[in-house]
């Protein structure tokens, strides 16, 4: 992506992609650079369509269908974030960060068995992923698993003692048979590119 130091380099970065789309209509990376110059951009609106072309263009884009994902989060449209996370996990079935997005997702429709699911494979991915462990640890705590969601806080306190306090407390109200994450749901934030699939998962053209 070209950075965006200088004024008008976001319009000018935008033109000189669009001319070599014009000169290659079929190349599906093309477009999706040009969604995350307008995520760069903080143009999230703008950045939709051009995801939803490059998908259009190469439906197993992965990368693209993970960022439309975090896209429509940003824009509230949670069941579309939902839709798309879970396609983009059929295409990458053991991507840590894509199982993350799927069982937060889920969880935040009360989807606790699904959410359950999509978190336990990417704590398996990645063992070290202390967010997929939490929201792990709350989903097992809204079905009342106390014991199961202990296992993932403890996990959590061994993995760093950043937030020691915090998990300490959360390990206390499990402890006596109460859900400390009652109430607790994931911040919306900006896309972002740095958690996408690397790029030998979405087959360049």
């Amino acid at each position: 992506v070209v950075p965006l130091k200088v004024p008008d380099s976001y319009k000018k970065a935008q033109e000189s992609y669009k001319k070599a789309e014009s000169l290659n209509p079929t190349s599906p990376v093309i477009p999706f650079t040009l969604a995350r110059l307008a995520i760069a951009n903080k143009s999230y609106k703008e950045a939709e369509p051009f995801l939803k072309k490059a998908i259009a263009l190469k439906p197993d884009y992965t990368q693209a269908i993970f960022l439309l994902s975090q896209l429509n989060v940003q824009l509230g449209k949670a069941d579309e974030a939902l839709k798309e996370a879970e396609a983009a996990a059929y295409f990458a079935p053991s991507n840590p960060y894509i199982l993350f997005q799927v069982g937060v997702l889920r969880e935040e429709t009360g989807d606790y068995k699904g959410a359950i699911a999509a978190l336990s494979q990417a704590v398996a991915s990645s063992p070290s992923y202390a967010n997929a462990r939490y929201f792990l640890a709350s989903a097992y705590a809204h079905q009342k698993r106390y014991s199961e969601a202990l296992k993932q806080m403890h996990a959590i306190a061994k993995l760093s003692d950043s937030n020691a306090k915090t998990v300490k407390r959360y390990i206390n109200s499990l402890e006596a048979g109460n859900n400390p994450f009652a109430g607790v749901t994931s911040k919306k934030s900006a896309p972002s590119t740095s958690d996408l699939p690397a790029l030998s998962q979405s087959a360049k053209k």
